[in-house]
């Protein structure tokens, strides 16, 4: 597949495709989850709880990947390697997000 060009890359963000993430289980295995996801300031956004498995093993090894992938509107993928930071409340008011994340996917 042909490399996306700069707009049709963030449009293609824009819209609301599941990703899959990638976490590292403790014998370097992958874990693979769909999640909802948002690209806000050139940063992906993905919020879940302390106690999912996933983030678990982000907390541990925080080496990910994410594939968005799509047939429609516009064909393609794209795929982000990177190390995560975990935020957590009191610390981070993680609500914001999470109201964007709701708003993208269902709409409200």
């Amino acid at each position: 597949m042909p490399r996306m060009q700069p707009a049709v890359f963030e449009e293609f963000l824009q819209q609301p495709h599941i990703g899959v993430l990638a976490s590292l289980r403790h014998d370097g295995r992958p874990y693979t989850v769909p999640v909802w996801w948002l690209w806000k300031d050139g940063v992906i956004w993905v919020t879940g709880t302390h106690t999912r498995v996933w983030c678990q093993q982000i907390k541990r090894d925080p080496r990910v990947s994410l594939c968005i992938e799509a047939t429609e509107p516009v064909p393609g993928h794209v795929e982000f390697d990177g190390i995560a930071e975990v935020l957590t409340l009191p610390d981070f008011d993680i609500w914001p997000i999470s109201r964007e994340l709701a708003e993208k996917y269902v709409g409200r």
